[in-house]
């Protein structure tokens, strides 16, 4: 039973009980580089050796002997049955822990063995487990129970299911960083999207004498949105969204997908704001469009194109450019993944070795030992460790000398993002502040994203009344209804009831306003009768009540005698 992970670590388990008939049968905790039969590995045993005592075993390097230290060296002659076994690991360093099951839960860990710095185990992939040998060919059969894996959650090599996987830790929705459990932020459980700003949304455009339909810029396609800014040339423009998803939002980046056609005709420069149900405005982010100082631009030639993208990126088979509203200082951090916007002065690698300095072939350019990442490797900053001389044989038997530089990857973290240092809004006003050519009547782009998060949905208002679920409020026990008509008479007094009969008669009114809309205005009167008992046990209904108005307006009349209403 084991698990793949990464950096520091600790594993702890009970081993309850051990059955096995082998004398060199053990059950216990094993760190090991691989899967490898004869990988290098640490170890914490309860052997069947010496009467079920500890003992801690290690292999340095591949294909090495296994060295054991057992109890003999320790003089602890008392065995047990059920014990606690722990290995810690931290950098390169390896420690193995035992403890009686007896003692109280509070009771101090005994080292045990050697405390060993073995390199050879990698600190980015290795292997971590409950191992159970029966050291002969009968079976062995382990009892093991809390199986606890705990480790630092913010080193920047652990992964998603690593961090799944100990005890303590808790991997964020949104980001999918690695948290201890405890100092998860709130943010992390908001649902991340592409655009908070949905195509079903309330768009004004302002500063446009003619435009197109403002949901254009947010139908996720590429049809494109079009203002005719004849009138508004020196007047700015843009659009203000009300959300139809009725959620507060956090807007953490702006995307504009270029349009068809007109480079000339793009936004070059930004202005978004945010408000909460129709207070003042708040600036959330402006400036330039990293677009802005290019001589050209591909266009999105294709229109109706359907726009897939992410809450992390924009859609790659078309041409946007975005923003970030976060902010990082790069003397602390580098970007996701390559890191090579790394400032800082980090200098050991991360199994602890001194970086050397750079090499002038190396092309830094400073006489420093800095973790950085000049060529682009994958895993993000590192720096040399030590120089290795090769001689090679040549064809003019004569031997070539070059020296080999040894690296190694740095535990330089990543920057991560933080949305809770940003306001969430209800509603959002962009104003184009910038054109590429001034001059231009037209402003044209594709689509908008503000890629961010969505706050809980909405919960719908709670009344406090008590009563009964009915069909209809207009007619039932209880209950009486009268109505009143807007712009309309009753054909015959016979049908003025049939509007709420509970049946499919049919309810018919003449309209007197071929311009105004038709429709009932119904006033409730709702009886409760509240027992009251009177002291001479006689009893009466009191009628309290308490009244309410319903409105149905009809916006609009279909048929062929537009001047008359039906209605079952």
């Amino acid at each position: 039973m084991y698990l793949e992970t990464s950096g520091d670590a600790t594993f702890t388990v009970l081993i309850e009980d051990f059955e096995a008939s082998s004398t060199f049968a053990k059950v216990g905790i094993m760190f090991r580089s691989s899967l490898s039969q004869n990988s290098s590995h640490y170890s914490i045993f309860q052997s069947n050796e010496n009467g079920n005592q500890p003992v801690q075993q290690h292999r340095t390097c591949m294909g090495c002997n296994t060295t054991d230290y057992n109890t003999t060296k320790y003089s602890i002659q008392r065995s047990y049955s059920s014990v606690w076994l722990r290995v810690t690991k931290v950098g390169s360093v390896f420690k193995a822990f035992y403890k009686p099951s007896y003692l109280a839960k509070a009771a101090p860990w005994y080292p045990f063995g050697y405390q060993l710095l073995l390199d050879t185990i990698s600190s980015n992939d290795y292997f971590v487990g409950v191992a159970t040998v029966s050291g002969s060919t009968s079976v062995a059969t382990s009892y093991v129970s809390n199986i606890q894996l705990t480790r630092t959650c913010s080193n920047k090599f652990i992964t998603r299911l690593q961090c799944d996987q100990a005890s303590n830790c808790e991997s964020g929705t949104v980001s999918g960083s690695c948290y201890n459990s405890d100092d998860i932020p709130s943010w992390e459980s908001l649902a991340p999207v592409a655009n908070i700003l949905d195509s079903g949304s309330s768009v004004v455009v302002f500063g446009c004498r003619i435009s197109s339909n403002g949901n254009l810029a947010l139908d996720m396609t590429t049809d494109k949105f079009v203002c005719d800014r004849t009138d508004y040339i020196n007047q700015t423009t843009g659009l203000v969204i009300k959300l139809s998803h009725k959620r507060l939002s956090i807007a953490e980046g702006l995307r504009v997908y270029s349009s068809n056609e007109c480079f000339q005709c793009d936004p070059t420069a930004y202005k978004l704001e945010g408000r909460v149900n129709g207070t003042s405005w708040v600036v959330i982010s402006s400036g330039d469009l990293p677009w802005k100082n290019v001589s050209s631009f591909p266009r999105n030639s294709i229109l109706s194109h359907d726009i897939v993208s992410t809450y992390a990126s924009g859609d790659t088979s078309l041409q946007y450019v975005d923003v970030s509203f976060h902010s990082h200082n790069f003397e602390t951090c580098g970007s996701f993944p390559l890191q090579s916007d790394y400032l800082g002065a980090t200098s050991s690698t991360t199994s602890g070795l001194t970086c050397m300095l750079w090499p002038q072939a190396a092309g830094i350019g400073d006489d420093n030992n800095f973790c950085t990442n000049p060529d682009g490797k994958p895993g993000g900053a590192w720096c040399y460790t030590n120089t290795t001389v090769v001689t090679t044989d040549t064809t003019d038997s004569t031997n070539s000398t070059d020296a080999v530089f040894l690296w190694e990857y740095c535990d330089v973290p990543y920057c991560k993002n933080n949305p809770g240092a940003l306001n969430a809004y209800s509603d959002y006003k962009i104003t184009w502040t910038g054109i590429r050519n001034s001059s231009t009547l037209l402003l044209q782009l594709a689509e908008i994203e503000v890629p961010g998060l969505l706050g809980e949905e909405g919960i719908m208002p709670r009344i406090e009344l008590e009563g009964e679920f009915v069909q209809s409020v207009l007619v039932g026990y209880g209950s009486t209804a009268d109505f009143t008509l807007e712009n309309g008479v009753i054909r015959s007094p016979s049908e003025n009831t049939r509007v709420n009969d509970r049946s499919t008669n049919k309810f018919e009114m003449i309209l007197t306003n071929s311009t105004a809309p038709p429709g009932l205005w119904f006033s409730l009167i709702i009886y409760f009768f509240p027992l009251l008992l009177l002291l001479v046990l006689n009893t009466f209904y009191h009628p309290s009540f308490r009244h309410s108005c319903i409105t149905i307006t009809w916006s609009g009349v279909c048929g062929d005698r537009p001047s008359y209403l039906h209605s079952q």
